[in-house]
């Protein structure tokens, strides 16, 4: 994965091909392969995924995330560490598609529940208050 995230870096008009490509894998079923690693291996897909956000490629990687949140067979702790991961790499201010794109992934409590702290300090929380202030505005 190095390889791709180098190219990712270096030649944004692959960022299509690259991310095609994760979504592939991502969907791939790997039963030859132990459970335990599978999981590993589609956390490392995540980890690729945000890395293509980090370089732009922002929308299409949200609404496939937003496609798998909808999916019963979607290991939910493999999402929970795409949330978080995003979530530690971007800060506010955010634009007003990306917050529309991302809402409803971390609004999810099938996905975010075990994220979020009873005072409202985490990452999740703080997302969906500023989201929900913007709107106020």
């Amino acid at each position: 994965f190095v390889i791709l995230d180098e190219i990712a870096t270096l030649q944004p008009g692959l960022h299509k091909e690259i991310f095609e490509l994760y979504v592939q894998l991502t969907n791939n079923s790997y039963v030859t392969l132990d459970t335990l690693v599978q999981l590993e291996l589609k956390k490392t897909l995540m980890d690729r995924l945000v890395h293509l956000v980090s370089l732009g490629h922002v929308l299409p990687v949200l609404e496939y995330i937003l496609l798998c949140t909808n999916e019963e067979s979607f290991d939910r702790s493999v999402l929970r560490h795409f949330v978080s991961e995003l979530l530690d790499m971007v800060d506010a201010p955010f634009s007003q598609p990306f917050m529309d794109a991302l809402l409803p992934i971390v609004d999810n409590s099938a996905v975010t529940s075990s994220l979020r702290n009873p005072d409202g300090s985490d990452p999740v929380s703080v997302f969906i208050m500023y989201c929900q202030n913007d709107a106020a505005q």
